[in-house]
């Protein structure tokens, strides 16, 4: 028989050995659920002395393992603070302290498990505002809007240009399609290509980005493309080319192929409706659909433009003057009125020139016609109650919205669709292979680059924040 002291130390020892155990087990499960976050949440740059820059100056960009920074253009940048907001254990150089940023400062971030991830930082003044525009030869160029000086330029291989597609502006991502078949994601501020698609034939289409989500047209195929990745997300098949430019509107995609507008569910591609004219010759190609007050506009070939019902998708008037196209051109709505532009007749070997509009938002009215005759290229401009164009009989037009009466003209200008932006209107020129800066009220050209290829789409104007003003 055990003697009592020697059961209760053998009971005690077993308790020892067991709360070892324990403690062991734990503190290797505490070794083993050590935090890997190490991630940056949010920037924000003060002066050396703490103080704010005026906010409305200031643009941050944080894209991955990269944060791009503008700050004002008397900013010294040799003596900035930044404050950081991170996931992890520690950051390094630490945050709060004033640092120098005329060149790339790495920020590594050390999580509890030990782990670190590194980001670059890089902080420039601002600068002017910019403006892109591609050609036929394979070049996006990024300008000086104000002086046309070249900040960088893109040449895709192969010879293949961004002849037809106007580029998109996102989270200082660039978004465009080629004549390669391929839809491109370029770093705005670098030119760098971020990711390619590549769909299967030229791609004339312009592409929009909403929530996350590239949408462009090819061939038979409207494509929805993860906008960080260029992942495939769905493809939604037509009767006719998608040459136009989808409109977005309340989670529904919007666009016009062959003689019919599709409504699909942005997320999913599924089709919630589609807008018939019932008529003959009716096609929709790369004019854009508008909505205004419940109603989906769109131009047509054969002189057509059609009015439709948002909701119940029945058509409320159509207007046909003549026979030239108004299937290249995008409807403009102001105060109830639109303003569209008509090309030629294209079933026609003498080719009946179109004209300028002004028509009744409500009634599908005409109020005015200007111009007869001429035949417009695409789409107009409207500012200030004046309308700009570029016309087939080589010159650059400015019409009062009015009554459609001339304002003033550019001669032996053979120029596309314009844009407007930074108190200037940018337009290229296909045969002439130029590109220029116009001022509004007199026509004037204030500096032009040649030497390029043809330039058929609408260039994309930008202010030194990064916002889409054209």
């Amino acid at each position: 028989m055990k003697h009592p002291f020697m059961f209760i130390g053998s009971k005690l020892t077993s308790l020892l050995i067991l709360s070892s155990s324990l403690f062991f087990i734990i503190a290797c499960g505490k070794d083993k659920i050590k935090d890997p976050n190490k991630e940056i949440l949010s920037v924000k740059f003060l002066k050396s002395d703490s103080t704010a820059f005026n906010e409305a100056d200031v643009s941050v960009f944080l894209e991955k393992d990269s944060i791009w920074v503008y700050l004002p253009p008397n900013a010294d940048l040799s003596r900035i603070k930044p404050v950081i907001t991170y996931k992890g254990e520690k950051i390094s150089p630490l945050s709060g302290v004033t640092m120098d940023f005329t060149n790339p400062v790495v920020f590594n971030v050390t999580a509890e498990d030990g782990t670190t991830r590194s980001y670059v930082a890089v902080v420039k003044a601002q600068e002017v505002n910019k403006v892109y525009v591609g050609d036929t030869g394979g070049r996006l160029v990024c300008y000086n809007a104000k002086t046309g000086v070249e900040r960088w330029i893109k040449t895709i291989p192969g010879g293949e240009g961004f002849g037809y597609s106007q580029a998109c502006l996102k989270n200082n991502t660039i978004y465009i399609g080629g004549t390669d078949a391929k839809v491109y994601a370029i770093n705005s501020m670098t030119g760098e290509v971020k990711w390619t698609y590549q769909a299967l034939q030229a791609i004339e289409s312009s592409p929009i980005v909403e929530n996350g989500i590239v949408y462009i047209g090819s061939n038979h195929l409207l494509f929805a493309l993860d906008a960080e990745t260029g992942n495939l997300k769905w493809t939604y098949t037509t009767y006719g080319n998608v040459s136009g430019k989808p409109m977005y509107d309340n989670g529904i995609i919007y666009f016009g192929a062959d003689g019919i507008v599709y409504a699909l569910n942005a997320t999913t591609g599924s089709l919630i409706r589609e807008y018939r004219t019932h008529q003959s010759e009716t096609l929709f190609y790369s004019g854009e659909t508008v909505l205004y007050k419940g109603h989906i506009y769109i131009g047509s070939r054969y002189g057509k433009l059609f009015a439709f019902n948002k909701e119940t998708g029945n058509l409320k008037w159509t207007f046909n003057d003549d026979r030239a196209s108004m299937e290249q051109s995008t409807p403009i709505i102001r105060n109830d009125t639109i303003f569209i532009l008509s090309s030629f007749d294209m079933g026609s070997s003498t080719r009946q020139f179109g004209s300028a509009y002004a028509i009744d938002a409500n009634t599908g009215v005409l109020i005015w016609k200007s111009q007869n005759g001429i035949g417009f290229k695409k789409n107009p401009v409207y500012h200030d109650g004046i309308l700009y164009m570029s016309g087939y009989d080589d010159k650059f037009k400015a019409l009062n919205s009015k009554d459609g009466s001339a304002v003033w003209q550019v001669s032996n200008f053979r120029g596309m669709e314009p844009t407007l932006g930074n108190n200037l209107l940018f337009v290229g020129e296909g045969i002439n292979k130029r590109f220029c800066a116009i001022e509004p009220k007199t026509g004037r050209i204030v500096w032009e680059k040649t030497g390029g290829h043809f330039i058929f789409n609408k260039p994309l104007v930008v202010d030194n924040r990064g916002r889409v003003i054209n």
